[in-house]
């Protein structure tokens, strides 16, 4: 389990889009802080993706995505969601290519033009549908934000199967704002929600902020989010990307314990009951009510 933010922000006047994300990978066996879930779609670094769950299968997706974006030097903001569906149909019939592949033998393009003119093979048409039914039990098995930016300088921030569990989950989801996967993505919402992140109306280093608080609040409530180890990047529209400094990590800390982060109530602070703080209820408790 893991955690993986990304935020709009600004900078100068210049939008900015920054990403946050733990270290930890969970397996079936044991969690470890081993991975980095950063990873570049584009040659110019103004596309990245981060990968939440599981990591191999993660980066599968982005191996696709990687390729679907050689085929564009720019991307308008009117095309990024149907650009990025055409990506995600892609990685489906990658998907199933590997699943006919490991399960028969035969490739899915075999079986798609079984019966044509020209066919290699033939097979048996109740074997044939029954198997292309179950590729309805084949999914992307991760959950992926992307963030960049389109023509004119416009950050674009999407989620590709923001819930993996529900059969009726939307794949592919844009926002404007901030987006959160992974086990600790309730957590950071609300924190995000809380601090009133809206986009561009929020510098850099509040920004910053906000994604490092999200990450360590997080980590004190969720198991298997690493709060003591993340990464906190920026991506500018025409700039290089940049990363959190030892020094930006050590400021963005003191800022947490001492200024804006939760109080220990502690024995000090006592609390001193009385008899005015409460009231009886408008009915006599020492009778019987019935249910």
């Amino acid at each position: 389990m893991t955690l993986c933010i990304g935020a709009i922000c600004e900078q100068d006047d210049r939008p900015r889009i920054v990403l946050c994300s733990d270290w930890q990978q969970e397996t079936p066996f044991a969690g470890g802080e081993v991975s980095d879930k950063l990873k570049w779609l584009d040659t110019d670094h103004k596309w990245a993706a981060l990968v939440a769950d599981s990591v191999s299968r993660g980066f599968q997706l982005v191996d696709t995505l990687r390729k679907h974006f050689k085929t564009k030097t720019s991307i308008g903001d009117d095309e990024i969601f149907s650009f990025l569906e055409a990506g995600l149909a892609l990685h489906k019939v990658r998907l199933s290519d590997e699943f006919f592949k490991l399960n028969y033998g035969v490739s899915f393009d075999e079986v798609l033009s079984n019966g044509s003119e020209g066919a290699q093979r033939r097979f048996p048409d109740r074997f044939v549908e029954e198997s292309l039914q179950k590729l309805e039990s084949v999914k992307f098995g991760a959950q992926v934000i992307v963030a960049g930016f389109a023509e004119g300088d416009v950050p674009a921030l999407f989620i590709i199967n923001e819930d993996p569990y529900s059969p009726n989950a939307t794949l592919l989801r844009r926002d404007e704002n901030f987006a959160a996967i992974g086990s600790g993505a309730p957590s950071a919402l609300m924190t995000l929600y809380r601090r009133k992140h809206i986009g561009t109306e929020i510098s850099l280093l509040r920004a910053m902020y906000h994604l490092f608080e999200a990450m360590v609040m997080s980590g004190e409530v969720v198991p298997g989010v690493g709060k003591e180890d993340m990464s906190i990047d920026v991506l500018s529209p025409s700039g290089p990307p940049l990363s959190l400094s030892d020094s930006g990590y050590s400021y963005l800390s003191r800022r947490f314990d001492a200024d804006f982060g939760p109080r220990s109530i502690g024995d000090r602070n006592r609390f001193n009951f009385s008899e005015k703080y409460v009231e009886s209820f408008e009915f006599d408790w020492r009778e019987k009510s019935e249910m």
